[in-house]
């Protein structure tokens, strides 16, 4: 038996090896070979995190795949994975084979830098032998209903649990392509207090601005990989949202991409700046604005006149501080 790094040539027999593995299984097939083909489609697959394993003719017998996952909490960590699928041909099931593909991607996930694996399914029993242990004992939250006992984890770096505590953000294709709604933890000792300073207009979480970067980290840093289209939406969904943290992350996103957009994109923006507007949005957005004309002075005065004798009096405020 050989261990390998998956190869393209390899993606036809692997697919077929998912059918086989999980067909007949109690839980039935249910899409991994979909979920897969969806994976390697991400920006975030590494084809060094999916292992096959081949008998000695060379023949597909079993796979492996971790994928990139963030828990989102009071301090957002982006140095887990998510292990599924694992699978072994029928034939070669009890001789080995998934153990060894344990113990190798395990490996593969140190020397990638990952800390910690989730698992998630029903075989608890068997990944238990590997040291996985139910995620609520590390304060690992699933962002769906499971069982307890079936959403595990395990550390695979010393400390590799460590001061985590937060729901695990899975990549789009366990969601069907769908993405997780991003969502902020607050703080109710600070709601009130924040909401009278802002003299009761808005909503608040109750979350202070530097926890809130801390939280909106890797949301940030993961929207670099979006397409413009998806990063319009997502700001605009945030930015319906009725608490008024979710404004400031909108902005926030705005201003890490806004040298992604191109002018017509940016104007698309303006529909939004005119929402709920208060003195601290909208001196906000005058910086997303104001650094796209630094970077494209060629567009300074097309931007400039967007604001200029606008009917918004919060759209003429940003010509003001603008100029």
């Amino acid at each position: 038996m050989k261990i390998e790094t998956v190869k393209v040539e390899d993606h036809s027999a692997v697919e077929q090896l998912l059918r086989q593995a999980f067909t007949d299984t109690p839980h039935g097939y249910d899409g991994e070979a979909e979920l897969v083909t969806a994976l390697r489609q991400d920006p975030k697959y590494n084809p060094k995190a999916e292992l096959v394993a081949k008998d000695d003719n060379g023949q597909m017998i079993g796979q492996v795949l971790i994928t990139p996952i963030i828990v989102d909490g009071p301090q957002s960590n982006s140095h887990g994975a998510a292990l599924a699928p694992l699978a072994v041909d029928p034939q070669w099931q009890h001789k080995g084979v998934g153990k060894a593909l344990m113990q190798a991607i395990e490996q593969a996930a140190k020397d990638l830098g990952i800390q910690f694996i989730i698992v998630m399914g029903g075989w608890a029993d068997y990944y238990s032998k590997f040291g996985y242990l139910p995620a609520s004992q590390f304060n690992i939250r699933a962002p769906f209903d499971v069982p307890d006992e079936n959403f595990m984890a395990k550390a695979i770096t010393p400390q590799g649990l460590d001061n985590i505590n937060g729901t695990v953000r899975y990549l789009d294709a366990f969601n069907g392509g769908v993405k997780v709604e991003f969502k902020l933890l607050g703080q109710e000792v600070n709601r009130e207090p924040m909401e009278r300073y802002m003299k009761n207009k808005f909503p608040f979480l109750g979350i202070k601005s530097p926890d809130r970067k801390l939280q909106e980290r890797e949301l940030l840093k993961e929207s670099r990989n979006w397409d413009t289209a998806n990063l319009i939406l997502e700001i605009q969904t945030l930015y319906q949202k009725p608490e008024r943290e979710y404004q400031y992350v909108a902005i926030d996103l705005a201003q890490r991409n806004y040298q992604r957009f191109s002018l017509e994109e940016l104007k698309t923006l303006l529909v939004i700046v005119d929402q709920k507007a208060w003195w601290d949005t909208v001196d906000s957005w005058r910086k997303v604005f104001a650094s796209y004309a630094i970077k494209f002075p060629e567009h300074k005065l097309t931007i400039f006149n967007w604001f200029f004798q606008n009917e918004s009096m919060w759209l003429r405020r940003i010509s003001i501080i603008f100029n």
